[in-house]
């Protein structure tokens, strides 16, 4: 959500001149997170109407959602991602509302469970039994959920470094150091690596391990996790 959140720049044509492009304003992102948590994901004209009927808004956008836009809709896009992990757990039939009071750490950890390469139901339950937020009939339901895994491509530690800079508005990855979210962690982009030729292919623990130099959350898929909250 954080990615789609920073990469969003809005137009207003309520001038009737050729509307200029600008990041949002950080009452707009914060309105907008609220908006989008808990939702699987959220069309542009639904975050429109939100933006326009908001009162802490007026002033700076037109009262006609008709006269804005995004540049995210270039391409016949009509939606965006929102926290569709968080949709399927704190739905009434897994969670409910137990998983909206649990720490972000703690969902975390739960996500790994669940996602935990070659893990048997068994190996799964034993972990989510060691959660004193899950009761039993709850762990049965998550064992049958099934989670998104067209994204999300990075390790919990990963996640942890990069989270605290995308909350404060930098892009997963820019070109510009100053804006960028990977950067700032302490990670580079794949064509600023230099390559190296190794005597011996790195261990797989080292591959995994974010404190590794041979560490790309790029390439890491396992242990993946859902991105939650920000997300």
């Amino acid at each position: 959500m954080l990615q789609e959140v920073n990469n969003l720049r809005l137009l207003d044509d309520s001038a009737g001149e050729i509307p200029s492009e600008r990041s949002l304003a950080a009452n707009e992102r914060e309105i907008l997170i609220e908006f989008l948590s808990g939702k699987k994901e959220a069309t542009f004209e639904q975050i429109k109407k939100h933006f326009c009927k908001r009162k802490q808004l007026k002033g700076n956008l037109p009262e006609s959602p008709s006269q804005l836009s995004f540049n995210l809709e270039g391409g016949g896009r009509t939606k965006i991602s929102a926290t569709p992990t968080d949709s399927i757990f704190q739905a009434a039939k897994v969670c409910g509302s137990d998983w909206r009071k649990m720490d972000d750490s703690t969902k975390n950890l739960i996500v790994e469970a669940l996602t935990a390469p070659a893990a048997t139901d068994e190996d799964i339950r034993a972990s989510l039994e060691g959660f004193p937020a899950l009761d039993a009939d709850m762990i049965e339901r998550l064992l049958k959920v099934s989670l998104p895994t067209s994204y999300g491509h990075l390790s919990v530690k990963a996640l942890e470094k990069l989270l605290p800079f995308m909350r404060d508005g930098m892009t997963y990855l820019a070109k510009d150091d100053s804006d960028s979210a990977l950067h700032a962690a302490g990670y580079r982009r794949r064509d600023e690596q230099s390559s190296k030729i190794l005597d011996l292919l790195p261990s797989f623990q080292s591959l995994l391990d974010p404190d590794s130099d041979d560490y790309d959350p790029q390439r890491v898929d396992k242990r993946q996790v859902a991105c939650l909250n920000g997300n």
